[in-house]
């Protein structure tokens, strides 16, 4: 992959996250790592192979990297596709707490977001950090882009920083692989999260107990028929449930409209 010397200082940032900075640069953005990315070599180094595999396959709805960026010779970032201004794109996150977005666009693009995950496990690219600030919609297009690449998975290459909320939930209650069983099973607790105003309360994730479900008392208490429910629930209860989340949003979405008629 290409290397850029650039000198970041001076350029306007328009984000920032755990892992890094972000800062606009002409056509593109450029994404500064944090120190923390540098303490470990091997988590460095990951991230550097991880980036060139996602460059060199450039998957569908995911905003890959175009090249790294340097400061005297060392490489400290990368470059990606500039993420345009609020006029035209703006993150889940926002979109689901706009009082003016109605629930059926919220399923719909609930659903994309679902969509985007799961064909993303297909191809070998696991979204770990499925947090809806981590998808941008642009209101032209229709278009729905998870961005945050480099906390991106694969058979080859791990997520350096796993979102430590759900991560420590899903493996003390399956002690199973980060795979793609992982990034179905949490995209479907941050839709649920998202849907009904942080219903899933993070802080209460971290303190699963086994012989208390926390995520089981939120489910029995959401204001739907036992059908739903129970639909809920054998979804959560099994990280390989053959149960289709997107099926289940369609009847939320059906139960919602019946209820308003």
């Amino acid at each position: 992959m290409q290397i850029k010397e650039i000198d970041y200082t001076k350029l306007e940032r328009c984000g920032k996250g755990y892992e890094g900075r972000v800062f606009k640069y002409g056509n593109d953005a450029i994404k500064i790592f944090r120190s923390k990315i540098f303490e470990s070599s091997w988590k460095f180094e990951s991230k550097i192979n991880k980036l060139e595999y996602l460059n060199y396959y450039k998957p569908n709805n995911i905003c890959y990297p175009k090249y790294f960026v340097s400061n005297k010779h060392h490489i400290i970032g990368y470059g990606m596709d500039l993420i345009p201004t609020k006029e035209n794109l703006e993150s889940l996150e926002n979109i689901f707490k706009d009082k003016s977005t109605t629930f059926e666009n919220k399923i719909s693009l609930a659903i994309e977001a679902y969509d985007i995950v799961l064909n993303s496990n297909y191809y070998g690219f696991f979204i770990i950090d499925s947090n809806f600030r981590n998808f941008l919609y642009n209101e032209k297009s229709k278009n729905l882009t998870a961005i945050d690449s480099d906390s991106i998975a694969t058979p080859f290459h791990k997520c350096e920083f796993p979102p430590i909320f759900f991560h420590n939930y899903y493996k003390d209650k399956f002690n199973n692989s980060i795979n793609g069983d992982y990034t179905r099973y949490v995209i479907a607790l941050q839709i649920l999260s998202n849907l009904f105003n942080t219903t899933i309360d993070r802080d209460n994730l971290i303190l699963y107990d086994k012989t208390d479900d926390y995520l089981e008392e939120v489910i029995e208490k959401l204001n739907f028929s036992k059908e739903i429910i129970e639909e809920l629930q054998l979804f959560f209860q099994d990280n390989k449930s053959s149960i289709d989340f997107k099926d289940i949003l369609l009847n939320i979405k059906k139960e919602k409209v019946l209820t308003k008629k």
